[in-house]
């Protein structure tokens, strides 16, 4: 049977882009293969983007294991094997004594490796020069991290308070900053009777005579000292004495403590003046008015005032 012309035609014009989407199919080129290829891209460029991810997680895991352990290795520098001192990169410093050559370098050299924030070391001196109180921002974020090496090294101490009252020094950590000190001390006895000596009345010369040299001139309005403190507490004990017309009218004495050890020196300031206080109703405020002494504590703070 002869087949029509435009059967065959019709047949050739179905048959033609059939033919091109099987060439382009084997060519790579449909529709199809490129959405394939477009979703192989995506999950490519994803997985390369996790493994960035990953590494860049472990190498920032990396530094801060190794920033960690070269912080431990730094916190076992600056402390030292015996209770409450100074570590061997101090060249033998120690509270209560004069500071050995460059001392202040070595204190901004261990500070600048601490990572603490910007925060500057802290150094009280003597009017004489001798070492009242030193003192190091750890920074709040790296209090966990030393707590374990100062525990090594000294043991546990409760609130953070290594005492050796032997030989009248002290370590502590304390503040948002998480501050270590190291400072002198004295027992509650001593320091009472060291917050109340017999000023008032007397010249600023008759004064440095007693106390030693002050840390401002003589001529200054008020001048000022630093005592050991007592055993619980943080920092050195600061004294100040007023002047007007050449003799001393007030002395002020502060210093930061834990409220267990602000109870014992207000006991101990009574049993020297052999009297009990009179509490103030509106705060924690004890009154010797017949002695004209004062004494006060406020989240931390302790202040004896004389002659007021």
């Amino acid at each position: 049977m002869r087949v029509p012309t435009s059967a065959i035609v019709m047949t050739l014009i179905v048959a033609v882009p059939f033919g091109f989407a099987i060439r382009d199919s084997l060519k790579g080129n449909d529709a199809q293969t490129a959405l394939d290829d477009e979703e192989t891209q995506m999950r490519e460029a994803e997985a390369k983007y996790k493994a960035q991810e990953v590494a860049e997680q472990q190498a920032q895991y990396e530094r801060e294991k190794q920033d960690k352990a070269d912080r431990e290795k730094m916190y076992k520098q600056l402390i030292g094997a015996d209770k409450a001192t100074l570590g061997a990169m101090f060249d033998g410093a120690s509270v209560g004594a004069q500071p050995p050559a460059e001392f202040e370098d070595k204190l901004a050299e261990a500070v600048a490796k601490l990572d603490n924030t910007g925060e500057n070391f802290g150094l009280q001196l003597q009017g004489d020069g001798r070492i009242a109180s030193v003192s190091f921002p750890i920074g709040e974020a790296h209090c966990d991290d030393i707590k374990p090496v100062l525990a090594a090294a000294w043991g546990e101490a409760p609130d953070d308070i290594w005492i050796d009252l032997a030989h009248k020094r002290r370590a502590s950590l304390s503040g948002l900053l998480c501050v270590l000190h190291f400072d002198q001390i004295v027992d509650d006895a001593t320091w009472v009777k060291n917050a109340m000596p017999r000023l008032v009345g007397k010249t600023p010369q008759q004064a440095a005579k007693l106390l030693g040299q002050p840390t401002v001139p003589l001529d200054d309005p008020t001048l000022s000292w630093y005592l050991p403190g007592p055993p619980n507490g943080h920092d050195s004990t600061e004294l100040s004495a007023d002047i007007d017309e050449g003799k001393i009218v007030a002395i002020t004495t502060s210093v930061t403590v834990t409220d267990d050890q602000a109870r014992a020196l207000i006991e101990q300031v009574g049993k020297q003046l052999h009297a009990p206080p009179v509490k103030d109703d509106y705060g924690d405020i004890y009154n010797w008015e017949k002695q004209a002494v004062t004494a006060s504590y406020t989240s931390g703070h302790f202040r004896l005032i004389v002659g007021k």
